[in-house]
């Protein structure tokens, strides 16, 4: 016959295949929304040039650049919102990595030999960085939204208000997209930090039903 797992054996090892399933799920999820984003993104900017090239038949529009102004910037703004989803997932997924250790740490406790084995631990759990391969895969978004972001004020200032020349157009877009860059660098890593880990005792847990 054989072992059978105690209860708690058999949760702990329930909830470590749940905390692993959702990290890849998480993946799964990124990776899906990065790509619609980006093909979504790639149609509307291919559209908004055919727009601009054929404006002379596109005269019903009225003033295309500021059809078009209005329009890459909605779509900088769905990425935007996509920036937010993509660092609330990352959270989730750094949360449960530090569960997934926690339970090694139950079950392998000082046996340093496997340990060694294993070799994830806590001294090698990810913490939100802009030298990992998801902020490297993310800055695919922060680029594209700063770049639509800055263009569609190009247009606007350049093209439909006529208040500076293209010289100086080029200038204040390029400001916008840098200045785009920090701002969802920041709301990335304001949303990414996982949670501290909380530190249960019998003074501070409340195990009575709310």
């Amino acid at each position: 016959m054989g072992d059978t797992l105690s209860p708690t054996n058999e949760f702990l090892l329930r909830e470590y295949e749940t905390a692993v399933k959702l990290t890849y799920h998480a993946d799964e999820v990124r990776n899906k929304l990065t790509s619609f984003f980006l093909t979504g993104s790639g149609a509307a900017v291919a559209a908004v040039a055919f727009l601009l090239k054929e404006r002379t038949d596109a005269r019903i529009l009225g003033q295309p650049e500021a059809i078009v102004a209005i329009f890459l910037f909605l779509i900088a703004l769905v990425g935007l919102m996509i920036v937010g989803v993509l660092a609330k997932l990352r959270r989730v997924q750094l949360e449960h990595y530090r569960i997934i250790n926690n339970i090694r740490s139950y079950y392998l406790g000082t046996d340093y030999s496997l340990w060694n084995v294993v070799e994830l631990s806590k001294n090698t759990l990810p913490l939100p960085s802009r030298h990992t391969g998801t902020y490297f895969w993310l800055s695919t978004i922060l680029l594209l939204n700063s770049f639509l972001i800055s263009l569609s004020v190009y247009l606007l200032i350049v093209k439909v208000c006529f208040l500076v020349d293209s010289s100086l157009g080029y200038l204040i877009a390029l400001g916008v997209l840098l200045i785009c860059l920090v701002i969802q660098d920041n709301v990335y890593f304001t949303e990414v930090a996982p949670p501290p880990q909380p530190n249960y005792s019998k003074d501070n847990f409340d195990f009575t039903e709310k």
